[in-house]
């Protein structure tokens, strides 16, 4: 799902090197180039090495800028840095390094079974990229996601097809490798590296590509149960009741959806400063009237952007979302405690 964040770099905290760096050192070499050349992105331009069509790479643009201001690198800020400033080259390796020992000392010290993503894959997921925070994220993840349907007495073990919609690296998916065979696992992403990795890795379940506008490449009436996590946070309106219908199209009769949702409360949180953004971003947040008046607000991160973030009071959730599927319940703040989780149905 996907993040506003601060625009501090991990290499302005020496400590994390160890050492101090000396002046014309590749540190130096990213700091002085970062603004000029990090958001030096022209999504109109297609290469050999990028060829999205124009909408999906500004989605992954935006995602890797964000992800970027707040954990220090998204994975095109990574690339962009790559090309322009061949300096850094060795210097990021020394993170992909240092990252690749943790996650292998992890899994020697019985924390997974499963392999673990790398560092910019798990940076675009959620808010902390080390190993310990995505392991414990993907496993809240999990827990809320049973909870909201033990809410409505159902248990994840009596589906049968299964759609992680937004599903990422697999962060909450790889806590549901142990259901049974019987339920069929499925994850879809609009980031193809994360779609990559997890076929190479996460072989319990079956993964797909989609694009930042519907179709999802399934049939209809294909699944007993979608959820997305911090996905519908961070579309626009219009978009939002795009993928309202698609994922109509896909869920069986009398299938469940649960899609998360920011409330008042995420946007109090944003707006006070309790999650990192940037100041032009939040005074553009702060600009928007009161939630329960608006319905949904959508602000993007860049002005006139597609992706950004969104939030929406439960009354206008269950008045507008309710046109498609049955709203069975709203539970607040009832994913980590932060985001609201809705619980749908489809009419059977």
């Amino acid at each position: 799902m996907r993040f506003a964040g601060s625009s501090h770099l991990p290499f302005s905290r020496p400590n994390r090197l160890n050492s101090k760096p000396s002046p014309g050192s590749p540190v130096d070499t990213v700091k002085a180039t970062w603004d000029a050349f990090a958001f030096v992105v022209d999504p109109r331009r297609h290469d050999r090495k990028n060829p999205e069509p124009v909408q999906q790479r500004q989605w992954l643009i935006s995602t890797g800028r964000e992800a970027g201001r707040m954990n220090g690198m998204g994975l095109g800020i990574r690339a962009k840095l790559k090309r322009i400033v061949p300096e850094t080259r060795f210097f990021l390796a020394r993170f992909d390094l240092a990252d690749a020992i943790a996650r292998r000392r992890h899994r020697r010290n019985g924390g997974t079974a499963l392999p673990i993503p790398p560092k910019n894959l798990r940076t675009m997921v959620g808010p902390d990229p080390r190993v310990e925070g995505f392991l414990a994220q993907g496993r809240r993840t999990a827990e809320d996601i049973r909870n909201a349907l033990a809410a409505v007495n159902r248990s994840l073990e009596s589906f049968t097809s299964l759609l992680d919609f937004g599903c990422g690296c697999g962060r909450q998916m790889r806590w549901l490798a142990e259901l049974p065979k019987s339920c069929r696992l499925h994850g879809s992403d609009i980031a193809a590296a994360a779609i990559r990795w997890n076929r190479r890795h996460l072989h319990f379940a079956e993964f797909e590509t989609n694009g930042f506008h519907p179709p999802l490449p399934y049939p209809d009436a294909k699944f007993d149960l979608i959820y997305a996590i911090s996905v519908f946070t961070h579309l626009g309106e219009t978009d939002q009741r795009r993928w309202l219908a698609e994922l109509h199209r896909v869920s069986r009769p009398g299938a469940i959806a649960i899609i998360t949702t920011q409330g008042q409360y995420g946007m109090e949180g944003f707006r006070k400063g309790l999650l990192p953004g940037s100041e032009e971003f939040l005074a553009r947040l702060g600009r928007h009237g009161d939630l329960s008046q608006e319905g949904v607000i959508f602000e993007p991160y860049e002005p006139g952007g597609v992706y950004g973030l969104a939030f929406h009071d439960p009354e206008y959730v269950r008045r507008e979302w309710g046109r498609t599927f049955r709203i069975v319940k709203v539970i607040p703040n009832g994913m980590d405690g932060w985001q609201d989780v809705v619980v749908m149905e489809k009419a059977g």
